[in-house]
This record gives C-alpha cells, sequence and structure tokens, in this order.
C-alpha cells in the first residue's frame, strides 16, 4: 500500500482508494476466516466467548462476519 501511494505522489498510475479499502477488508475477513476455522473450531485454543457454556454461536457468527467480509 505505501508503494500505491509513492506512485500516486509521482503521478503514475496506481489502482483507485476503493480497490484498497476493499482489499484491507478482504484481507481483514480471510484473516478472521481462518483464525477462526483453526483457533476456535480445529484446535478449540479459545472462542469469542469463553464465558459462556457454548460459545458455538458466538464462533460462528464470527465466521461469517469473516466470510462477508472475504466475499
Amino acid at each position: 500500500m505505501l508503494l500505491t501511494v509513492r506512485a500516486w505522489q509521482r503521478g503514475e498510475l496506481a489502482p483507485p482508494w476503493r480497490l484498497h479499502v476493499g482489499m484491507l477488508l478482504a484481507g481483514w475477513g480471510a484473516f478472521n476466516l481462518i483464525e477462526g476455522l483453526v483457533d476456535h473450531q480445529l484446535l478449540g485454543i479459545h472462542h469469542v466467548r469463553d464465558d459462556l457454556g457454548a460459545p458455538l454461536g458466538w464462533d460462528l457468527a464470527f465466521l461469517a462476519s469473516g466470510a462477508l467480509c472475504c466475499s
């Protein structure tokens, strides 16, 4: 992203800001989706809400929000 901003400052063509914001959201969503699958579901290291007896609903909502950001 820093290289793109520098390209804009030099007057070179670079992708629009919308693409950067979209890629930021997609990357954030992909990270949350993978982290949620690995840490929450596969390994069971922690959950979104550990203070609850059955945190599966919160974990699934977290995964859904990650998938929504990716799409």
